[in-house]
């Protein structure tokens, strides 16, 4: 991070000894939060936020050749969603007057709509304005963002918005992302999906979504094939011959990629931040009805962020 601050040191002369004396301290004292971002392990972007009722977005860098790939979207999605469970009312920070003048649509869009001169002066050689906005403002055009964002995102390796969301009982969940199931059998299932990302949802009484998957493969037969073909990665053969007693056709989902959240995100939890309430799918649901919402604040809820390739 010293890296991206030395490099703006002729604007801010102070910034070194800020850091030292401010954000480091801060940061052990849970006061503060900084982030960095990299690309192929040279440091592209530079983020610090002071927590609070007021909470401050102190710092923002993003070098030159990463910037309009929205990336100043998702790191303003993150520090928010941090103020949040800091138990932000606002959110303020200062900036050059220029770059208000060049990015206030940017600023607008976030919920800033306003700008004025500020009572202190960090920078040299340009006049800096004060922006601030209530925190739901601020949170609400942060969800606003989030179907354009899971576009371009991971968050920690999760998905901003994963295709489908499966419910499934709490044990078949833990089987799942501790690798000792690797197949799920559901009595209906189209090939159609086969390659898509699914949020893991464990049901009553767990109520929370889990972490994330995807489905490498759709196979579809009568359920002794079924059994014989992935006896070794469904589980116990009780709870296989209960479940599909009486069909004649069922589907096996092969799965990979399989990521556990760090912390599992509680059903009430969400709908508190969508401020709306969420039918859990009896089966599977694709990402809507907030669903999509749903999985995307669980991917926020876990902090840093990578791009998603090109070719993906």
């Amino acid at each position: 991070m010293q890296q991206l601050l030395a490099e703006v040191e002729h604007q801010y002369p102070d910034i070194q000894d800020w850091f030292k004396t401010k954000v480091l301290p801060g940061v052990l004292a849970g006061t503060r939060v900084a982030y960095m971002g990299y690309e192929l392990q040279e440091p592209v972007v530079s983020a610090i936020i002071k927590l609070n009722r007021d909470a401050k977005f102190c710092h923002l860098r993003i070098r030159q050749s990463f910037r309009d790939k929205h990336i100043g979207e998702i790191f303003f999605a993150i520090m928010t969603m941090d103020c949040r469970n800091a138990g932000a009312k606002r959110i303020h920070f200062t900036l050059p007057e220029g770059l208000w003048a060049a990015k206030s649509d940017f600023f607008s869009s976030f919920g800033f709509r306003q700008a004025k001169r500020a009572t202190r002066q960090y920078r040299q050689g340009e006049a800096e304005l004060a922006c601030e906005a209530p925190f739901q403002v601020v949170w609400n055009s942060v969800i606003s963002k989030l179907p354009k964002l899971k576009k371009s995102f991971s968050v920690a390796g999760y998905n901003l918005g994963p295709e489908l969301i499966m419910s499934m009982k709490p044990s078949f969940a833990s089987a799942i992302l501790s690798g000792r199931k690797q197949v799920e059998v559901r009595r209906s299932f189209p090939k159609k999906w086969q390659g898509c990302s699914i949020g893991l949802y464990a049901t009553s009484p767990q109520k929370e979504l889990v972490g994330e998957a995807v489905i490498e493969d759709v196979f579809i037969d009568s359920p002794a094939p079924v059994w014989e073909r992935f006896s070794d990665r469904i589980g116990n053969y009780e709870d296989f011959a209960r479940y599909v007693g009486g069909t004649t056709k069922v589907s096996a989902l092969v799965l990979g990629s399989v990521t556990a959240y760090k912390y599992p995100i509680p059903l009430a939890q969400v709908e508190s931040l969508l401020k709306s309430s969420l039918r859990p799918p009896q089966s599977y649901c694709t990402g809507q009805n907030g669903w999509g919402d749903a999985a995307s604040i669980a991917a926020l809820l876990h902090g840093t962020f990578k791009p998603i390739p090109l070719s993906a």
